[in-house]
């Protein structure tokens, strides 16, 4: 009656191997009439058997809240360009998703020196050694070298604690701004060489925004007007102050 007649029918191959063949056996069960789960433990009897049960209903309550919410995590991030990661306190891989620097396959139970070139891996695991060892939250951004290939990566490690409060391992978020470090420093790389052409060019240049207020100039422009570029900047270049003179005398 407790059991329920679907649940008894379930259970009963496993007693009778109990039975039959003198062995302790394990299984799990759903109890529809009290609304449980049990873990249900039989052992052989000289003149039958006896069952002990577990209550397991909150644990896999648990679990498949866990499950819902890593589920929930990994829509979220598919399409992010975010790693997550957690390692134990001798910094191993214990869980991984959306990785760009190896598969997470091949992450798990390894270290940073297993994944990375030296140099970094040392600088990475003193940043987790210090949030390990002084229960700290630690950013930075960095260039790293894995096999997948350079990437520039904005990082946050944050410890991972026990239901007691005590610093278990490291949780780390790792955003790839990769591309736009590289369009950054291309960018950078351009400006510097126009900047360059600019200065060295003979010819004046007169940089000004759409209001005709004068924002920059180069030395050529100077060394023609005669005045330093400190003394035009902000002014409209239509003002009489500015007025210059054409070839012609105009």
């Amino acid at each position: 009656d407790i059991m329920g007649p679907g649940t008894f029918a379930r259970c009963l191959p496993t007693i009778r191997r109990v039975m039959e063949e003198r062995i302790s056996l394990t299984c799990e069960e759903h109890f529809p009439a009290l609304g449980r789960r049990y873990r249900l433990t039989t052992v052989p009897l000289s003149n039958g058997f006896v069952t002990t049960g577990e209550d397991i209903t909150e644990i896999r309550r648990t679990e498949d809240a866990l499950r819902e919410t890593e589920q929930r995590l990994r829509l979220a991030l598919r399409n992010a360009p975010i790693s997550v990661a957690a390692q134990d306190r001798d910094l191993r891989y214990v869980w991984a998703f959306n990785q760009t620097m190896s598969s997470i396959n091949a992450m798990l139970g390894r270290t940073d020196y297993d994944l990375l070139p030296r140099a970094d891996a040392d600088h990475v695991v003193a940043m987790k050694r210090r949030v390990l060892e002084e229960g700290i939250e630690l950013t930075e951004r960095l260039w790293v070298n894995p096999p997948t290939g350079r990437k520039f990566l904005d990082v946050f490690w944050e410890p991972l604690r026990d239901d007691s409060g005590d610093v278990i391992g490291v949780a780390s978020t790792a955003l790839d701004l990769t591309a736009m470090k590289v369009a950054e420093d291309a960018l950078r790389e351009s400006e510097a060489h126009y900047r360059t052409l600019s200065d060295t060019m003979l010819q004046g240049v007169v940089y000004q925004d759409r209001e005709g207020r004068i924002l920059s100039m180069n030395p050529a422009a100077e060394a023609i007007l005669g005045r330093s570029r400190e003394s035009f900047l902000g002014a409209n270049s239509e003002a009489h102050q500015n007025d210059t003179l054409r070839e012609d005398g105009s």
